[in-house]
């Protein structure tokens, strides 16, 4: 008979430990019975050691578990563990494979293991420490160092040392497995410094270098039904070696596109506009030492745009330099109209103009405002006034764009995209000195947009028509473009895509220099689908 819970708790060195249930966070813990009813024979504990990627270290221990021959008299542990990776489910796989070899070999009496969290800068009092390694007589205690609290040059040591004191103390009862970050090389060490003469087994994550991370992912393809292509193993490199969850990471991401390519198709332009601001940012990047002006000089064609945006800088800079000096200039405004069809780079090159400008004492800023008629125009009366004030201010100091100007106007009068309209007008005239403001859109309808609103027209000082492109600019656009992308182009393969482009021009909605974009997308990845069925390990290097 029992008189009192407590006593009970006593008696299973239990109730330091039942006091924590009003206090988890100073030591939270866990406790889980080894093994789970699967197979657990000797060659399918070896194949999860090969499938999680601890072949190396956790296949060499196993085969040192398996070699003694069974001594269920025998009590203690010649060795304990440390278990080396950032991953919750391979250190969970590792310690089950591990104890479940222990177990079935009658290194462990108990199939009890407590999972105890040690924050290295949060208190961890000794005595929850040590009641958890009393009350696991005969167990296991998994101990993590926690990686979200650790710093490789600065951490604090006493959890450590107090861990490492109970493990010495308790090691012939308890086997104690330590879970540290990877790459935790200065933890690994103070560990072994405060352990003297018991011995550890390092189990950490197998490394892969670039031919065995291909076959890994070739059986990932496999298991997933799909096969490999160029763009999968182009991500690796020959002098890196690669951990699971980052091979895991490159199959994934890969995957993830190739199913919106092949599966799901109306998702693939969702890769192809990523591409394009991804092409614009390196573009930047490369270009960052050359001058907006520059840049758009080398612009394939636009010989029009380029002598009028050069006139419009130029009287700008003159109009700066003469008021510097006291002397006054007619002012003219510097809003403008682009007027071309889609794919002629109306947006690109409003982007340079506002660097231009910047770089000529011109703007303040020098950004690019991008809107159109959904951000302009509200539902709700006085809402579209102010949406339009809004996007002025976002824009002052830089362009202002405004695509499909033209989309404003309403089939009756007095509605919201007048609205938007009359404010537009109002807030051109106020914003005049640090400010320009782009209409763009088709020529005929930009045309007729102006002659009903001759109060804007008024305030338009210059008018760009980008012209299409002829059949040979296109090609060099081409060329531009798989120069980005690392592609040479034979003098064969330009002529075919000369033709491509002389046919494409002449039907109705024809993209300009966004369908070159989109047919060289289309090449590049036609290339990698023939590439994933040849021997790439035959392929000459750089091609």
């Amino acid at each position: 008979y029992v008189k009192s819970r407590d006593i009970l708790l006593e008696k299973l060195n239990l109730r330091r430990l039942s006091t924590l249930r009003e206090r988890p966070y100073q030591a939270p813990f866990m406790e889980f019975i080894i093994g789970d009813g699967r197979d657990t024979s000797r060659e399918a504990l070896a194949r999860k050691a090969a499938e999680i990627h601890f072949d190396r270290s956790l296949g060499k221990e196993l085969d040192r578990i398996y070699a003694g021959s069974r001594r269920p008299e025998s009590h203690g542990h010649p060795v304990h563990y440390i278990v080396e990776t950032d991953s919750p489910d391979a250190a969970k796989s590792v310690v089950d494979t591990l104890l479940s070899a222990l177990y079935l070999n009658g290194r462990l009496r108990s199939r009890r293991c407590t999972c105890l969290h040690m924050y290295l800068e949060r208190p961890n009092p000794k005595s929850v420490l040590e009641a958890l390694y009393k009350a696991n007589d005969e167990g296991v205690m998994l101990v993590r160092f926690h990686p979200d609290e650790y710093d490789e040059d600065e951490f604090d040591k006493e959890p450590i040392e107090n861990a490492c004191r109970l493990l010495q103390e308790y090691r012939s009862r308890v086997l104690t497995v330590f879970w540290v970050p990877r790459g935790a090389d200065l933890m690994e060490s103070v560990i072994r410094d405060r352990l003297g003469g018991t011995r550890t087994v390092l189990l950490s994550e197998d490394r892969s270098n670039r031919e065995e991370a291909r076959c890994i992912l070739r059986s990932m393809c496999a298991g997933n039904s799909v096969r490999p292509d160029a763009n999968l193993y182009a991500a690796l490199s020959e002098d890196e070696l690669y951990y699971p969850d980052e091979i895991r990471g490159i199959f994934e991401d890969w995957y993830e596109k190739k199913i919106r390519r092949l599966v799901y198709p109306q998702y693939a332009d969702l890769d192809r506009e990523a591409s394009e601001k991804d092409d614009v940012k390196e573009n930047e990047e490369k270009n960052e030492d050359l001058s907006a002006m520059d840049r758009l000089e080398a612009m394939v064609g636009l010989s029009e745009v380029k002598s009028v945006i050069r006139k419009a800088v130029n009287f700008f800079k003159l109009k700066k330099a003469c008021e510097a000096k006291g002397t006054s200039i007619p002012g003219v405004s510097m809003h403008m109209v682009f007027t071309g069809n889609p794919g002629t780079a109306k947006t690109s090159v409003a982007r340079l103009f506002a660097e231009i400008l910047k770089e000529n004492g011109v703007l303040s800023e020098g950004h690019l405002v991008e809107v159109g008629r959904a951000d302009l125009v509200a539902k709700y009366v006085g809402h579209t006034a102010k949406n339009v004030k809004e996007k002025f201010e976002m824009a002052r100091g830089g362009v202002l764009f405004i695509d499909e100007a033209y989309s404003l106007v309403d089939d009756r009068e007095g509605l919201f995209g007048d609205e938007a309209i009359n404010t537009i007008v109002q807030e051109m005239e106020n914003n005049r000195e640090d400010l320009v403001v782009v209409l763009a859109g088709y020529p005929d309808e930009m045309e007729e947009f102006l002659e009903r609103n001759p109060g804007m027209n008024s305030r338009i000082a210059f008018h760009v028509a980008f012209r299409d492109y002829t059949s040979g600019e296109l090609t060099e656009i081409a060329k531009k473009i798989g120069k980005e992308k690392g592609l040479t182009i034979s003098d064969g393969a330009l002529a075919r895509l000369e033709d491509l482009f002389r046919s494409a021009m002449r039907r109705p909605g024809f993209g300009n220099g966004r369908f070159v974009r989109n047919a060289m997308e289309e090449c590049h990845m036609n290339l990698a689908d023939r590439l994933s069925g040849a021997d790439l390990d035959s392929l000459p290097r750089n091609s």
